[in-house]
Formats: C-alpha cells, structure tokens, sequence
C-alpha cells in the first residue's frame, strides 16, 4: 500500500542517517586517536617523571650512605620501569600519590613516604575553583597570586643576593603560564610556592625550611 511504501521509505532514510552519522564519528574518532594517544603519553610522561623525582629525593633525604643511595636509585629505577613498560596498563590514571606509596613500601620506605605524604600534603581542602562575578573571580585571583608572591618573597630572604633579580624575573614569567595560573585557581598557597621555587631553581630544603617557618600550624586552604 501507498501508506506502508511511505513508512518504508521513512525507516530507509533513517537507517541510512544513522549510518552516515555512524561513519562520521567513526571517521572523527579515527582523526583524533593521533592526539589523544599523543596527550596520553605526555601524561604517562609527566606522571612517571613525578614519581620519579619525588621517591629519588625521598631516598636522598632519609639514606645517608652515598653507595645505598645508587643502590635505591637504581632499584627504583628498575621498578619504575617495570610498571611503566606496557602501555595496555594505564598506570597514568592512577592518583600519583597511590603510585608513589606502593613503590616507598616496596623499598623498604613506609614510614618515610607517610611523614613526607603528610607533610606536603596536609589535610587541608584544596580551595575551590573562584566563582561568582567576573570582579570577584578576579580579585580572588589575585589575591592568591600576591599570597603566593609573598611567601616566594620570604624564602629570596635566605636565597643568594647576587640570584634574587634572575629569581624574580623569573618569577614574574612564571606566573603568566597556562601550569602556574591553574595552581593558583586548584592548590594551597604552600604547594604554589613550593612549586614555583623548585621550579626557579631554589635549593628544595631552604624552600621547605623557609614555609615551615611561616606559621606552620596554620591551616592553608588558598
């Protein structure tokens, strides 16, 4: 019939919609893997590379018998590279923090890793994300950069007089970039600037020694 032709047709078109909607994606999706698995292995990178360097300074910090150390290093070396070799094992998507307390345990560096976990990560809430009114946002923006400027400013106290300039230039291209701006809006005041000093290059322990002396029993949520 006329009627049962018409909704023939109707269901044919639909079908061949859904289909080319299907090829679409599929086709978008297969365009896009490139960067999606270049994005993930920046990640994977990144995060190996934390763990890395965290659990090396936290050997550094609790051996002090040169030899152990390379020994640990090269241990920890070992096992990063285990963990890290097949990439069907998403290992990136694991909190960094639960990486790096499996691997302390593994070597031997329970209590260690504990002290130091708690240490640099307090249990005081992140802040949240400025909301509210553009005027708002911003002036909470800028109250914590200026936080943050300041307790960097504390630590240059016991930094060298003739690094202080180059420190603070930069400082000041630090905190114009896409990492440093995300810290201020998502991390405590204490983490900032413990990040933008190891990242200008001031010596980890007179950074940490300099925050701890800055009302260490406040709590520091941004």
């Amino acid at each position: 019939s006329v009627a049962f032709a018409r909704s023939a047709r109707t269901v044919q078109r639909a079908l061949a919609l859904r289909s080319r909607a299907a090829e679409g994606l599929c086709a978008r999706d297969k365009a896009q893997a490139p960067d999606r698995e270049a994005a993930r292995k920046a990640r994977r990178d990144r995060h190996r590379e934390q763990v890395r360097t965290t659990l090396q300074d936290m050997i550094w910090d609790a051996v002090e018998d040169g030899d152990r150390v390379d020994a640990l290093h090269a241990e920890l070396n070992k096992r990063i590279r285990h963990l890290y070799e097949d990439e069907d094992v998403r290992v990136e998507d694991r909190p960094v923090g639960s990486v790096m307390a499996g691997l302390a345990c593994g070597l031997g560096f329970a209590e260690e890793w504990r002290r130091r976990w708690a240490y640099g990560n307090p249990a005081t809430p992140r802040p949240g994300r400025p909301a509210g009114s553009e005027a708002r946002v911003g002036a909470e923006r800028t109250r914590r950069r200026d936080a943050a400027v300041a307790a960097v400013e504390r630590v240059l106290a016991k930094v060298d007089p003739t690094r202080i300039d180059g420190i603070r230039t930069g400082l000041a291209v630090r905190l114009q970039e896409t990492d440093v701006i995300e810290w201020l809006d998502t991390e405590t005041i204490f983490t900032v600037t413990d990040r933008l000093c190891r990242s200008l290059g001031i010596d980890k322990f007179l950074c940490l020694e300099s925050l701890c002396d800055d009302n260490p029993d406040e709590p520091d949520t941004g």
